[in-house]
């Protein structure tokens, strides 16, 4: 990574928090969090400092990712995006723990987050019989994508890109939501992982955030897919589209071109669906195209860390 990106991923990362920089009062570092969260819903956590961090790290369900300290008046805070997945996630009370590198020592804190159960609905869908049960011939292909996709989705990368609110994807409407549980020709399948929107064939698809290509790829079922990492352990994905804009490798900024719309892959119709994922879960982004920093972090509880 040469130099010049470095800058400009720095940049990147700034910015949003400059925007809405928190106030400190108290002495020492404290962190920000919601006692209570819903199953499949992001939100966010905030640590603040009277002093740099020499580095901090977050760790939830078992994945780490780094926390960014941007300087606002007399400290500096760090925040990130977090969440469950549905399908993967039962409700329950669950650890987030923080270590962090301040005044020539290691600091750590354990704080317990309660993830409330929460209803999704149910679609019931027909498609043809090999996208249901897939032939066998396909099966290992099927299975390398999977891994593919999942190692993708675990990455986290050391630089933050993401601020909020993210973009639409496409202005249409949503013809299916996160969470909704798929019956296909009679089957029960896993829940609907990302959110679908009407998209007539070749609908310019952009990106909700700033960030990487990681992939452009032709897969059994999501069909033409682009993945965004915005870092931290965000990313986004673009299924069942008819043509790329971008290649992998490519830094695109929030509200690029990315790719046409499409109906590849299983798919009754042109449509595209959007997901999101943080630190390896996929969440309901529903909330963060008009979220804020403030507003996420109204009615959190704030803990010292170091005490």
């Amino acid at each position: 990574m040469g130099h010049a990106f470095k800058r400009s991923v720095l940049v990147l990362f700034l910015l949003p928090f400059c925007i809405c920089a928190p106030a400190f009062g108290a002495a020492g570092a404290h962190v920000f969090y919601p006692e209570t969260v819903s199953l499949g819903q992001p939100f966010m956590i905030e640590i603040v400092s009277d002093e740099e961090p020499s580095g901090a790290i977050v760790t939830w369900f078992g994945k780490s990712a780094p926390m960014q300290f941007s300087r606002a008046g007399n400290g500096y805070f760090a925040r990130l995006l977090l969440g469950s997945y549905m399908k993967t996630i039962k409700p329950g009370t669950y650890p987030l723990d923080i270590k962090m590198a301040r005044s020539e020592r290691i600091v750590r804190k354990r704080v317990m987050i309660t993830i409330a159960p929460k209803q999704y609905a149910e679609d019931r869908l027909s498609l043809p019989e090999a996208m249901v049960t897939p032939p066998k011939k396909m099966q290992k292909r099927i299975l390398q994508e999977q891994r593919m996709m999942k190692h993708i989705r675990e990455t986290v990368s050391p630089f933050g890109f993401w601020k909020l609110p993210i973009r639409r994807p496409v202005s249409s409407a949503v013809s299916s939501t996160y969470g909704r549980r798929r019956i296909l020709n009679g089957i029960p399948k896993s829940p609907h992982a990302g959110i679908d929107f009407r998209a007539a064939m070749g609908t310019p698809v952009i990106a909700a955030l700033t960030g990487r290509v990681v992939a452009t790829k032709d897969l059994y079922y999501s069909g033409l897919t682009v993945c965004v990492d915005s870092g931290q352990g965000i990313l986004s994905y673009y299924y069942h589209l008819s043509e790329f804009n971008v290649r992998e490798g490519q830094l695109v900024e929030q509200g690029s071109v990315l790719a046409k719309s499409g109906m590849s892959g299983r798919s009754t119709g042109p449509h595209l669906h959007f997901g999101f994922s943080l630190l390896g879960q996929y969440v309901d982004a529903d909330s963060l195209f008009e979220a804020n920093p403030s507003d996420m972090l109204k009615n959190t509880k704030m803990v010292p860390i170091d005490d």
